[in-house]
């Protein structure tokens, strides 16, 4: 007869003290929040953007700092299944420059949750957004499926955007307001921070923040992607101003249903 395993017999009893602490308690009444509403994919639903960048760019001149405005509408059209027989959510993403001027289609990508993952694919880049369940503190390789040396041409400069990327989820279920619309329950995931800790990269910032909001999904993002061979005449100044290539990135919703 097969004996009984000892670790799982400790969680056994560990779980059924938890559950003994509450009067009245059963096992049936555990009821775990995975979150997967941070993530939501329902056909029909849409969000709009206002986006605003910077891009750096390195003439003779010295380096020049263009700056771009946009406005983007990502909305889910259709469903089919994908290779590993998960259902998929098509989306798609139109944009123009003006409120006043038509939507553009401009990209078409793919989203799927299952069980315990969120996973976005854009442009042949598969992103591993979330993990489930959603727990504050949590760590995951979200860019598992790409090669951090990846070359990205900006503005004529060759740019490894997604190099030095840790996900952490940062907090949760918390108060915020973006474009003036008031969240209350808000998750904020630091995609990357190369600049934390004791020996922060004086050459490369990789900063991308992403905030998703419960029914909603994403709201808020924040990428500074900036390159620098200025280090001993740049002590102490801030990145927007010693970066010579690279761009910065702010998406805020504006709107969604």
């Amino acid at each position: 007869m097969m004996k009984p395993n000892y670790l799982s017999f400790l969680i056994f009893s560990a779980l059924i003290s938890l559950v003994a602490c509450k009067p009245g308690s059963t096992l049936e009444d555990i009821d775990i929040d995975y979150g997967y509403e941070y993530f939501p994919l329902e056909v029909g639903k849409f969000v709009e953007y206002k986006l605003d960048s910077i891009v750096y760019d390195t003439v003779a001149a010295g380096v020049v700092r263009d700056t771009f405005s946009w406005f983007s509408k990502e909305e889910i059209v259709d469903t089919f299944t994908d290779l590993n027989n998960d259902l998929s959510f098509r989306i798609e993403r139109t944009q123009r420059k003006t409120a006043a001027e038509p939507w553009q289609i401009a990209e078409v990508y793919s989203a799927t949750r299952t069980t315990d993952q969120a996973i976005k694919v854009e442009n042949n880049f598969r992103f591993i957004k979330m993990v489930f369940p959603l727990e504050q503190g949590d760590i995951w390789d979200g860019n598992l499926f790409i090669d951090d040396e990846t070359i990205f041409n900006i503005a004529g400069e060759s740019v490894e955007v997604f190099k030095s990327w840790a996900y952490e989820l940062d907090d949760i279920d918390q108060i915020d307001v973006v474009s003036n619309m008031p969240f209350d329950s808000v998750m904020t995931i630091y995609q990357a921070n190369n600049q934390e800790g004791f020996e922060p990269n004086l050459i490369e910032l990789r900063y991308s923040l992403e905030k998703y909001a419960r029914g909603v999904g994403l709201i808020y993002r924040e990428m500074r992607i900036l390159d620098t061979q200025c280090i001993a005449d740049c002590i102490g100044d801030p990145w927007e101003d010693k970066a010579q290539k690279g761009f910065i990135l702010l998406q805020r919703i504006i709107d969604h249903n």
